[in-house]
This record gives structure tokens, sequence and C-alpha cells, in this order.
């Protein structure tokens, strides 16, 4: 079996097809925040309430429920590749948004074990991956095409030409 057989793939929707409530989008950032900020306080109990370090404990805190999604980027000829390790998520844990200028990956899961203390649902343990990459030359949203296999995902996207970019 070749390994394309073994992969999941997907179509990534053109960035006007993709529908987000203004509301939808406010309440997620809205429950980063309130995640992140439940951690710094923690972290400031933790050292005693010790004053001083606020923006140490929320760097820290960030760090331990946003973590970043380290990409390679392939480009050849009028074609982009996206590469972006994420070993123990799903298919169904994966976003992946195509623009003309920039493509957003964001990877969600949630499992039982404990999460750092008030950072989340007691119980279960949130592990979440972002990455936006902007793309100079403009890539065709419509032409993306995205593989997922053995934690390896593939983002494949066709260059628009000069004069397709600005049109």
């Amino acid at each position: 079996m070749s390994s394309q057989s073994r992969s999941s793939e997907w179509g990534v929707p053109r960035s006007s097809e993709v529908r987000v409530r203004l509301e939808d989008l406010v309440d997620h950032m809205r429950e980063v925040y309130e995640s992140v900020a439940r951690r710094a306080y923690q972290l400031f109990e933790g050292r005693g309430r010790e004053q001083g370090h606020d923006l140490d404990d929320w760097f820290a805190a960030e760090r331990e429920i946003m973590k970043p999604l380290p990409v390679r980027i392939d480009e050849t000829g009028n074609s982009l590749v996206v590469t972006a390790e994420l070993p123990g998520f799903t298919k169904d844990e994966i976003q992946v948004f195509a623009e003309p200028k920039r493509i957003v990956i964001e990877a969600v899961t949630q499992y039982p074990g404990e999460q750092p203390s008030g950072a989340g649902d007691a119980g279960r343990r949130t592990e979440r991956f972002l990455a936006s990459i902007d793309v100079p030359d403009g890539v065709d949203p419509a032409s993306a095409k995205a593989t997922f296999s053995n934690g390896i995902l593939e983002v494949a996207l066709t260059r628009l030409t000069e004069l397709a970019a600005f049109g």
C-alpha cells in the first residue's frame, strides 16, 4: 500500500467559503485568554504571590497553553508545499485555511490527563498548536490539497503568477 493511499486527504476551503461568525472568533479568543490568565495566576500563586514577575508568568502560561507550530516551506517552480509535524493529532483535530497571501494551520486536541493547575478542564489536557504562514508571492486557495499521514501534515498549493497576484 502506498503512503498516499494510507493518507487522509481533504480539500482546504477557500477563504471566501469559510464562514466564521465574529461571535465565534471572539468566544475562541476569550477562551484562550482566560486559560492563559488562569495559568499565569497559578504560577504567581505558586511563587508565593511574589510581585514583579507578571510578564514572566504570562509568557510562561502562553508557552504551556499555546505552542508554536514549526513548519517547513518548500518552493519549486509554481508550487509551494508546507509541511508540519503534528504527532498525536488526528485529521479531525486539524484545521487548515488558505488565503491568497496566508496559510493558517491550527491543531487542537484534548485527552485524559492533568492540565497544569488552573489551565482548563480538570482531568482533560489540551494541546494546541498554531501557525500563520505569510506567502509573499501569493497562492491559489482553490488549488490547496492537504494530506495527513503518520503525524505529518502536507499542504500543497499552486503559486500565483505575478500578474494573477495583482489581478
